[in-house]
């Protein structure tokens, strides 16, 4: 899809570490992730990295995985325009996602898109 609010070339603006891992970790297995998981329409995206089960996606298919979300200062309060990273052993962070060329399009679209185009 590509119309006016939106460019089809998203990127990360912030990266929130909800875990212990770095976020060049939480980077590369995000798109490890991108590239060979399985997609969940409108969820997410799962795989096997490293024997361990990986999500990326909204923050109820990560949920689901790894149980309650973390609190504090860190915690992105869920806004829609996140996109959580999981393991079977917790949160690992929090990526807001922002349209290259047109960021005043909103996160939220941003994410709507992301979601059609890589998981859906």
């Amino acid at each position: 899809m590509n119309d006016a609010l939106t460019t089809d070339r998203l990127s990360v603006s912030t990266l929130m570490r909800l875990g212990v891992a770095g976020e060049s970790a939480c980077l590369e297995l995000a798109r490890s992730l991108a590239a060979s998981g399985r997609r969940y329409a409108g969820r997410g995206i799962e795989a096997r990295i490293g024997g361990r089960r990986l999500r990326l996606g909204t923050e109820a298919f990560c949920h689901e995985l790894c149980g309650a979300p973390p609190a504090g200062p860190a915690h992105p309060n869920f806004d829609s325009c996140y996109v959580f990273l999981a393991d079977d052993g917790g949160w690992l962070a929090a990526f807001e996602l922002t349209d290259r060329r047109r960021p005043s399009g909103g996160a939220a679209l941003a994410r709507a898109v992301w979601m059609r185009t890589c998981v859906g």
